[in-house]
């Protein structure tokens, strides 16, 4: 029988671009043989999109695909299963791999295994906050309101790993907008809000961190 793996890169929305098109993605191949692993070095040979070149891989090991590439194993015993995953596309990319494992039960059978990649349309997401003058009556005697007082609010990124990332704005009205945090990949990323203390008498600061997941 025989069983081959299709590459395959999808978009959620445009055309494909050169590092869809280009990049080699790291498939791992295992078989086995009615259940049991087939002995290391025993060796199972592949084409790529039926060309003359003939690739060698172990019972378990790994193959490179770019998108539109299909792997050709042919001549496989009958009682052999293929299971196929895919290692660490890249944190843009969705994968799939779809059968995950096929197993030849007859002579002559054939399988196609498609591994997709679905990269992630970039994205934004608002972040605002809303400040609370509390006893503004009094504070409005004294000449003191939202518009005038300056408070200033820093958003800070502390996810795991990402580059750093923080933003100071000062209030022009009640309702303080960030610029929007950009995705370019499906993920969460986690902030803290924080106002600083400023220097407006008889005003006391909040010193409450707020921690935001997006």
């Amino acid at each position: 029988g025989s069983v081959s793996i299709t590459k395959t890169v999808t978009r959620d929305s445009g055309e494909l671009d050169d590092q869809d098109k280009n990049t080699a993605f790291t498939i791992n191949v295992s078989f086995s043989f009615n259940g049991k692993t087939y002995p290391n070095g025993v060796p199972f040979y592949y084409t790529v999109n039926g060309g003359r070149k003939t690739y060698q891989l172990g019972s378990s090991q790994s193959i490179s695909l770019k998108h539109g590439e299909t792997a050709l194993f042919d001549g496989l015993p009958v009682g052999t299963t293929v299971t196929v995953s895919e290692s660490n596309p890249g944190a843009e990319y969705s994968p799939s791999v779809s059968p995950e494992s096929v197993k030849i039960t007859e002579k002559g059978q054939a399988f196609n295994v498609v591994v997709t990649n679905k990269r992630q349309a970039p994205g934004e997401a608002p972040v605002s906050v809303t400040k609370v003058l509390e006893n503004a009556d009094v504070a409005a005697k004294a000449g003191v309101n939202i518009e005038n007082a300056n408070f200033e609010f820093t958003i800070t990124e502390n996810t795991a790993g990402a580059e750093p990332y923080s933003e100071t704005v000062t209030a022009k009205s009640a309702t303080v907008d960030f610029t929007p945090i950009k995705f370019d990949h499906a993920g969460t990323r986690t902030f803290t809000i924080a106002e600083a203390t400023g220097r407006v008498p008889n005003v006391e600061y909040d010193k409450s961190v707020i921690n935001v997941s997006i």
